[in-house]
């Protein structure tokens, strides 16, 4: 089983590797810069559903594989509130889809502004924190949590809540 990820960061890739182990004992991962086609901070879970089913699609097509996996960050907006989390789109060579979402935590409205002013949440973060590349270890979700959570479990949380469609296939109608 061929699996494309669209995506090259190492959480990313390490997560949707720890979701598919759970479930089947042997695939090949091929991981691939996908394009989102949404903005670089998505701002509502529509788009963010959207950059996610971009990513995978392009990646199952561009890769011929059984699987493609879309992984994108965004913000959800809730009583004015804006919170972080990810979202996994799998498709298969059907074009049949499973959507995942991983737990999401409040940003702080400073974040915000510097977001709509076409900031990266990573770049705030490596700032914030002095470090570089941030997105591709904890991320926010590690920064925010004081590293109790981290952004790799998060993702991996959200591609076993994608694959679900896919191992309970009966109670989905992907037979």
């Amino acid at each position: 089983m061929k699996i494309a990820i669209g995506s090259k960061n190492p959480v990313k890739v390490n997560a949707v590797k720890n979701a598919f182990k759970e479930f089947y004992n042997e695939f090949e991962l091929v991981s691939l810069s996908a394009p989102s086609n949404v903005s670089n901070m998505p701002m509502s879970l529509k788009e963010t559903i959207e950059g996610a089913r971009n990513r995978a699609i392009y990646s199952i097509k561009s890769e011929n594989a059984d699987f493609g996996v879309g992984l994108e960050g965004g913000c959800e907006e809730i009583d004015g509130k804006f919170f972080l989390e990810g979202i996994v789109v799998i498709v298969d060579r059907n074009g049949k889809e499973g959507i995942g979402k991983s737990s999401a935590v409040s940003l702080p409205e400073s974040f915000i502004k510097e977001i709509r002013k076409g900031k990266e949440l990573g770049e705030i973060i490596d700032e914030i924190t002095n470090d570089k590349n941030s997105k591709q270890k904890g991320g926010a979700v590690s920064f925010l949590t004081d590293d109790r959570l981290q952004r790799e479990d998060e993702f991996t949380d959200a591609v076993i809540f994608a694959l679900v469609p896919f191992v309970k296939k009966n109670l989905y109608d992907l037979e």
